[in-house]
This record gives structure tokens, sequence and C-alpha cells, in this order.
């Protein structure tokens, strides 16, 4: 980390009366719970797209009477 960027942050952590480790501890659990909100969007969004095909092999099943007891 750039000396600056560490005294710039440090400077402004001490004017809020907060300690640099309580901020960082706050900037982690922010990231990491971005991290999880992202993995949930894209794990839904596989679900959908998985359901949404099984849908599309059912309607053309039963459009073409595929398995049917014929």
């Amino acid at each position: 980390m750039e000396p600056e960027l560490k005294d710039e942050f440090v400077r402004i952590a001490e004017s809020n009366k907060q300690s640099t480790s309580d901020v960082l501890r706050k900037l982690i659990q922010r990231y990491v719970d971005e991290a999880h909100e992202r993995e949930l969007v894209r794990q839904t969004a596989n679900i959908r797209a998985n359901t949404a095909e099984e849908e599309e092999a059912m309607q053309w099943i039963a459009a073409y009477g595929v398995g049917g007891n014929d």
C-alpha cells in the first residue's frame, strides 16, 4: 500500500474516532457479504436457466408425445 494512502486512511479513521482495525474489519465484512450476494445471484440465474430448459423440454415432449403411453 502506498504510504500516502495509508496515512490518509489512518487520518480519516482517527478523525471519525474509529480504530483502523475496526474500519478494516467492517470493510472486509462488506466485501465478503457482497461476494456472497454475487454468488447467490449467479446460482439463482443458473437455477432459472435450468428450470426454463426443463420446462421447454417438457413442452416439447408433450407436443410430440415422446415417452407417452402409445
